[in-house]
C-alpha cells in the first residue's frame, strides 16, 4: 500500500513540473518568438503541447511518460526560432530584406489557415508586384506599396503589418 502512495506522490511531483512546462508553453504562444517561428517548428511545438496537455489530464500516466512529455515540450519550446528582422528603415528595404520579411509573414499567418498562404507585395491598385521589380522598396508611411497575403480560405487579400515582422535598427542605410 505504501508503495502505491509513494508512486502517486512521485507522479504528482512530475505532473507539477509538466504543468509548469505547459503554462510556460502557453505563455510562449503569445510571443513574437512563437509567432515568427518557422512553420514546421510551430507544428512540432503545437503537437507536443497538445500531447503534454493530454498526458497531464491522464491519471494513469506513468512517471516516465510524464517526464518524457515535459522534456519534449521544453525542447520544442527551446527550438522556436522566431524573431523580427532588423532593417535600416521601412522606406528603404532591399530585395533581400523584402524576401525575408515575406518569409516571416508566411510564418506568422500559415498556422491560421488551411491550404496555401501566399504573402506578397501589392500596389495601391491591389496588384501584386515582383520583389525584383525595384532594388529598394518603400513600406513607410507614404508608400504606394503594402505587404499582404492571400489564402485559399480567405476571399480578400489581408494586410501584414511590417512592424510585426521587422524593426528599424539604428544603422544608416543608403
Amino acid at each position: 500500500m505504501s508503495q502505491l502512495i509513494l508512486q502517486q506522490k512521485l507522479r504528482l511531483t512530475y505532473k507539477s513540473a509538466l504543468e509548469k512546462a505547459i503554462a510556460s508553453a502557453k505563455e510562449t504562444k503569445r510571443t513574437t518568438k512563437y509567432k515568427l517561428t518557422d512553420y514546421d517548428l510551430k507544428v512540432r511545438f503545437n503537437s507536443y503541447l497538445a500531447n503534454a496537455e493530454k498526458i497531464n489530464t491522464n491519471n494513469q500516466a506513468t512517471v516516465l511518460v510524464v517526464k518524457q512529455a515535459q522534456r519534449e515540450l521544453t525542447n520544442a519550446e527551446k527550438a522556436l526560432n522566431g524573431k523580427k528582422l532588423k532593417v535600416g528603415r521601412y522606406d528603404q528595404l532591399t530585395m533581400t530584406e523584402v524576401q525575408k520579411v515575406l518569409r516571416l509573414g508566411y510564418n506568422l499567418v500559415k498556422t491560421e489557415h488551411k491550404g496555401y498562404v501566399l504573402p506578397n507585395i501589392y500596389n495601391s491598385k491591389n496588384n501584386w508586384q515582383y520583389v525584383t521589380d525595384r532594388p529598394v522598396w518603400n513600406f513607410g508611411k507614404d508608400s504606394h506599396f503594402w505587404l499582404g497575403y492571400a489564402a485559399v480560405d480567405v476571399k480578400k487579400k489581408q494586410p501584414l503589418n511590417i512592424k510585426e515582422l521587422a524593426e528599424e535598427s539604428t544603422k544608416k542605410r543608403l
